[in-house]
Parts: structure tokens; sequence; C-alpha cells
């Protein structure tokens, strides 16, 4: 996870010091942020799974 955060950086950095990205830097970065998105959305969908189903076996 450190790696990708550092890889980010790097991107984020070249391209505000003026490198023009090209679209396959565009694209690796929306495809990791994607990823992202979408491993952080299923931690939360079973989080919140195991929330609703110890709270309705509390309920009698």
């Amino acid at each position: 996870m450190l790696r990708l955060v550092a890889t980010l950086q790097v991107l984020a950095h070249s391209i505000r010091q003026g490198e023009r990205g090209n679209a396959a830097e565009y694209a690796l970065v929306l495809g990791i942020i994607a990823l992202g998105i979408i491993v952080g959305l299923g931690v939360l969908a079973i989080a919140l799974n195991t929330f609703f189903e110890d709270a309705a076996g509390r309920i009698p």
C-alpha cells in the first residue's frame, strides 16, 4: 500500500512540475483510484453487513 502511495505521489509531482502526462499515465492513475474505491466499498459493505447481522441477532 505504501508503494502505491509513493507511486501516486511521484506521478502527481511530475504532472505539477509541468511535464505533460500522456493518456496512459492518466489512465493508470484513474485505474488505481477506481481500484481503491472498489476495495474500500467492499470492506465497508462487509462491515455494514456484519453490523446489521449482529443488530438483527440481538432483536428478540
